[in-house]
């Protein structure tokens, strides 16, 4: 990292020999999960003293997350048809799969209760992994006129997300 700056705010790009990283989030105060934009879409951790860098997932969908004990989300594109959310534990280093997604659904986010979201078509769906087996529909938007949501992003009380009117 070149200085202090890129890394106070919590989020941060840089470029590195050519390759785009973008930061996920943060591992713990001294590593950092960053997504490579390459082919294929590779996650990695990063030690922000040392430069010591692992490979976390490869062939895996554009949204990430940490959440508060460290821990690394993704959605892992075993093929074309079955996408998995996907928790890396890098203390253990254990993968673990949690639940398949909808049909090419790559994002998502995660509430402070540990309750997962993802979009698909016109529909918002929540996983609780405590009390369901598979995604439940939290609201259709197809009355409204949305048939292509996709990014959703917890903000506060509020899910936020894309139309991509060009489906």
């Amino acid at each position: 990292f070149n200085s202090e700056a890129e890394i106070a705010g919590g989020d941060f790009v840089f470029v590195e020999n050519g390759t785009l990283y973008n930061s996920t989030g943060w591992v713990n105060e001294n590593e950092v999960a960053v997504y490579l934009v390459s082919e294929p879409h590779i996650l990695k951790k990063i030690h922000i003293q040392t430069g010591e860098e692992s490979i976390v997932g490869e062939k895996i969908g554009r949204c990430t997350k940490t959440d508060t004990d460290g821990f690394i989300y993704f959605v892992q594109k075993n093929s074309e048809t079955v996408w998995s959310l996907t928790k890396f534990d890098p203390d253990q280093k254990i993968w673990t799969t949690i639940i398949k997604m909808p049909y090419q659904s790559e994002d998502f986010d995660i509430t402070p209760q540990g309750i997962f979201i993802t979009a698909k078509g016109s529909r918002l769906y929540s996983y609780d992994p405590k009390k369901n087996e598979n995604w439940q529909i939290l609201y259709d938007f197809q009355a409204y006129g949305l048939r292509h949501i996709e990014r959703p992003v917890i903000l506060r009380d509020r899910v936020i997300f894309v139309e991509n009117k060009s489906k």
